[in-house]
């Protein structure tokens, strides 16, 4: 009786070569697919994001969510809350409400980065338990000189509210407030921690490169959209911003 033949190791070699040559073909494609679909949920948990702050104002005579709220109906008088805590509740119990899938995690407090959520201990936002994110809130929305700050969904000025910049992938819960003069920074640095720690213009805060050379951002009308960070500045960060003293400002 004949015995089967089997694969001979120059036969298995080349099967093994072949299954690494497709591998590596494929991996790239799916990691850009990965990256793609992170970037798609983000953008809808931005979108969710934005439409609560909508409620929110529908809720309390056109007032935007306030970044830091001594007392809260939503909590009692006796508990200080961040934006955060606003739309997690209204949302849901989770944290992805407020986060990205391309920021991973962390234990630790500190600032966020492009691949890490920020970390917020108890003792940064008075309230029971630590936070994490991956979004930052436009403080111009809650507070500021009253020529530039918009505290109420009405009062914009003439800026169009899908301008208007609410909540975005950034590397601290509160961003600040944004000025025209606030460089951009250049493509090498973006990555550079000391960028985010609060030693630098507030705009760095936003300039992640989280999605290649773009950042997600949810607007004050609701929708959300992927931004070129070059193109930030052509963003309305407050009341009277002008894009052609940004632009001249250069970055």
């Amino acid at each position: 009786m004949k015995t089967k033949k089997g694969f001979t190791l120059i036969e298995l070699l080349v099967v093994i070569s072949i299954i690494a040559l497709l591998v590596s073909i494929l991996m790239p494609a799916l990691a850009k697919a990965r990256k793609s679909a992170q970037s798609v949920v983000c953008l809808n948990n931005l979108r969710q994001g934005t439409i609560i702050f909508m409620q929110y104002a529908d809720d309390n005579n056109d007032w935007n969510i306030p970044s830091y709220a001594q007392t809260s109906r939503l909590f009692g008088a006796d508990k200080a809350v961040h934006w955060y805590f606003f739309v997690r509740e209204y949302y849901s119990e989770s944290w992805e409400s407020v986060s990205c899938p391309s920021a991973r995690d962390r234990k630790d407090a500190g600032y966020g980065t492009a691949d890490k959520v920020w970390f917020a201990a108890e003792s940064n936002h008075h309230h029971e338990g630590h936070a994490t994110g991956a979004f930052g809130y436009n403080n111009w929305l809650e507070a500021g000189d009253s020529n530039r700050a918009m505290l109420k969904r009405s009062a914009t000025g003439s800026k169009k509210l899908g301008d208007i910049p609410v909540i975005g992938d950034a590397a601290w819960a509160d961003v600040g407030w944004i000025l025209e003069t606030d460089p951009i920074p250049p493509i090498e640095k973006r990555d550079e921690p000391h960028l985010y720690y609060g030693m630098g213009p507030y705009l760095w805060r936003y300039s992640l490169s989280r999605h290649g050379l773009s950042m997600n951002m949810g607007f004050m009308d609701g929708h959300a959209d992927k931004v070129v960070i070059d193109d930030l500045k052509t963003l309305s960060w407050h009341k009277t911003w002008s894009r052609s003293t940004a632009t001249a400002a250069g970055n």
